[in-house]
């Protein structure tokens, strides 16, 4: 619809210019029945005409642009919506990688590397606003007593997901005296340097 209505502006204003071509040849020619009243009062009417369609292309156009705007809104809304389930999504698989490693380790007898993977599943399980964070604290608390020294590496990682941890509302609400102590423990072990 918006490139008919161009066009038939367009066309609007070039026989609006064509007339006023004519009228103002008609009004130098001698023979002409035009007079400088008739051309000033055809000049008028045509301009009239010709800012009357101005405004309503821009009326138009500022509607077509506010259609526009709203549909950019709901856009980037629905974007924001994805952006969100993505890093759910994102957090939600971390969360069970790191599961998966901290069995591999514990099977294998690594209980330090088991705790920091346990222990990043549980930051992941927290971000990802997991409805069963107990389920990850089980193996933590289980952990615990097995772990004679800790690696440096380890150590590391422990403290800086327990930053992270300790920044959360669940953390807050629910399980900063358990986790406090359980991190109090493994970090008070003995470090090994790798």
């Amino acid at each position: 619809m918006m490139k008919n209505l161009s066009i038939i502006l367009s066309l609007v204003a070039l026989v609006g210019v064509i007339s006023i071509c004519v009228l103002w040849a008609l009004s130098v020619v001698d023979f002409a029945v035009v007079t400088t009243e008739t051309f000033t009062g055809a000049m008028v009417g045509i301009l009239g005409l010709l800012i009357t369609f101005v405004v309503g292309w821009q009326i138009v156009n500022v509607l077509e642009i506010k259609d526009r705007m709203q549909k950019v809104a709901l856009l980037e809304k629905q974007l924001n919506l994805l952006k969100e389930a993505t890093i759910m999504l994102n957090h939600n698989m971390q969360c069970q990688i790191s599961c998966n490693n901290g069995e591999m380790w514990e099977r294998e007898g690594a209980y330090d590397s088991a705790f920091a993977a346990y222990n990043a599943a549980f930051r992941f399980a927290i971000l990802a606003q997991s409805q069963n964070l107990a389920k990850y604290m089980a193996p933590l608390t289980r952990l615990v007593c097995h772990i004679q020294n800790i690696g440096a590496m380890q150590a590391e990682l422990i403290a800086k997901d327990a930053e992270v941890i300790r920044n959360t509302d669940a953390y807050l609400q629910y399980f900063n005296k358990e986790y406090d102590n359980i991190i109090k423990i493994v970090l008070s072990k003995p470090i090994r340097n790798e």
